[in-house]
């Protein structure tokens, strides 16, 4: 694996220094000047005031995402006040789904020793902003439901349980974007009642999501779907659910968080860089 990100990485260099020949040789001196400038500085917004006098706000200090609204950030929960109350969500939905389907469940440790909390966030301007990720830990059951309806049931209890706590609709996932080739061989069916793994996702407020899955292996019913690359995971029957969210606001940086967003209040972001 280590080999391979070294060639990637310097194929990703030889592949960039001949884009920026080729800048050099098409653009005068004057433009690739532009070029490199526009480069390092990011995003911007220039700004008149009536006396003519311009101001340039750069959109590299802001301190939220391009994609989470600021105000539902300093009106939401901490990252620890989220995962707190996402893991009280998930107990609510395990104890329902146990008491409708006898489940037994087991907690799935965290893939790294780095815990739920992760930073830096880019803030998709060309800098970072002062939120920070939250992935808690999956739950997963041993066993499922094997009828469509009983399943249907599942979904149901996920998707009231979670409105509960403020989340949207839960939206499974769909064929949008793949070839219809490419689903069945991720969901082992093209449509929920023929999948060997349904999944969805519901979006709350402030960037938190709940996830769930469910794989019933009682659908792979040539075994193509157990044979395939599962990140080495050993074939089994389950409902998974974790909790996560996209970036919250540390208490700590509340007051940093607005000061940086001051000078940004009223404008109309630009498109974020793509990554």
């Amino acid at each position: 694996m280590q080999q391979r990100t070294k060639r990637n990485s310097r194929r990703w260099k030889r592949a960039s220094i001949a884009a920026l020949i080729a800048v050099a040789v098409a653009l005068p001196t004057a433009a690739i000047a532009s070029f490199f400038i526009s480069s390092s500085i990011g995003k911007t917004t220039v700004i008149e005031a009536a006396d003519g006098s311009k101001q340039t706000i750069y959109w590299r200090e802001y301190p939220g995402t391009a994609e989470l609204d600021s105000q539902d950030l300093l009106s939401g929960p901490t990252p620890e006040q989220g995962l707190d109350t996402g893991q009280r969500m998930i107990a609510e939905i395990e104890a329902a789904l146990t008491k409708e389907f006898q489940l037994q469940w087991a907690d799935i440790p965290l893939p790294d020793d780095n815990g739920p909390f992760h930073r830096p966030v880019s803030n998709d301007f060309g800098g970072y902003s002062l939120l920070t990720t939250v992935n808690g830990p999956n739950h997963q059951s041993t066993s499922v439901p094997t009828s469509w309806s009983g399943k249907q049931r599942a979904i149901t209890i996920i998707d009231a349980v979670s409105k509960r706590y403020g989340y949207a609709s839960l939206e499974l996932e769909s064929p949008e974007g793949w070839t219809p080739q490419e689903f069945i061989e991720y969901k082992g069916g093209l449509t929920p009642p023929d999948q060997v793994f349904i999944s969805g996702t519901a979006m709350g407020a402030a960037g938190q999501w709940l996830s769930f899955g469910i794989q019933d292996l009682s659908k792979d019913r040539d075994g193509s779907y157990a044979k395939r690359d599962r990140a080495g995971q050993e074939p089994s029957s389950w409902i998974s659910m974790s909790y996560g969210a996209n970036g919250l606001l540390p208490a700590e940086h509340v007051e940093e968080f607005k000061s940086r967003l001051r000078p940004f209040l009223g404008l109309t972001a630009p498109e974020p860089i793509e990554s």
